[in-house]
């Protein structure tokens, strides 16, 4: 990973290869969703996915999905 800096404000920008990228996504997508980025991604282009404003907290701070998760 390489990271760049901008004078404009103080955050860090993280450049990712489209690999890491892709890892990155994975390992959002578990922990927050409890589904691999690739599950999510088939379910989403399959419209099984809710809206957001229909996505509830369960209480743990995980995202709650649709009916099965």
């Amino acid at each position: 990973m390489s990271s760049t800096t901008s004078n404009a404000s103080s955050c860090a920008v993280v450049e990712l290869t489209e690999e890491e990228g892709r890892k990155f996504f994975d390992e959002v997508t578990r922990a927050e969703l409890g589904m691999s980025g690739d599950e999510f991604l088939r379910r989403y282009d399959a419209g099984d996915l809710l809206p957001k404003s229909d996505i509830q907290r369960n209480g743990r701070g995980r995202s709650q999905v649709g009916n099965g998760l």
